[in-house]
């Protein structure tokens, strides 16, 4: 109406909120990130990880290309062991002394050591032992020799049976045998680790269905 003092309308307050289309990118709270946050003092003591060995290969001779090392003391090695190789898996499989007569044929007596790769990995080398005849074959012999050789030295085993181990010359440090052998302290455990799948303890156990009973 004419004459009249219009009011003033009220308007809700305008938030203007940058969608970042404008180039400038949304600030984003500091993360605190410094340089002396960062750094790591050499000289700060941290805590140690050791790694546990839960694995151990059974090897009839070490690939050429490994440089490796035997444990020098007796209590980590054995002979007598009874061992049948079976075709089908391809795998070596301890054998249970009351068992072995009934698998005579199949069973050959071994050595066997422990050993470590240049990498730590570790691995217990069997070999062949003599007949019942005293006759031992020229490549198990040298298979053992090299064996006796390597526990005082990284070496590498090549095939053949008129060859001599591979000497590293560089100077290497010789296995912390405590440390990678972690957490076993005893040749069973080792030896319970590389056969605890593959252990002919029973007379119906398959290998012995299938070598007896071709089942």
């Amino acid at each position: 109406m004419h004459g009249e003092k219009q009011q003033p309308e009220n308007h809700p307050a305008i938030k203007i909120v940058s969608d970042g289309l404008d180039g400038a990118e949304p600030t984003e709270p500091s993360a605190g990130i410094t340089a002396a946050r960062l750094r790591i003092d050499p000289n700060t003591e941290t805590t140690t990880v050791k790694r546990l060995l839960t694995r151990v290969a059974v090897e009839k001779r070490p690939n050429s290309q490994w440089y490796v090392q035997v444990h020098p003391s007796p209590a980590f090695r054995m002979e007598g062991l009874g061992l049948v190789e079976f075709e089908r898996d391809r795998r070596l499989y301890a054998v249970e002394p009351q068992l072995s007569e009934m698998l005579k044929p199949h069973v050959k007596l071994h050595y066997m050591f422990t050993a470590t790769t240049i990498t730590r990995a570790i691995f217990l080398w069997v070999v062949k032992m003599p007949g019942e005849d005293g006759s031992w074959n020229a490549w198990s012999q040298t298979n053992y020799d090299c064996a006796r050789a390597a526990e005082d030295r990284w070496l590498q085993v090549h095939s053949g049976m008129n060859y001599e181990p591979h000497i590293l010359e560089e100077p290497r440090p010789d296995p912390d045998w405590d440390e990678w052998l972690h957490p076993c302290t005893k040749f069973d455990e080792l030896l319970d680790l590389a056969f605890k799948s593959t252990f002919i303890n029973k007379p119906d156990h398959p290998v012995i269905e299938a070598l007896l009973r071709g089942k």
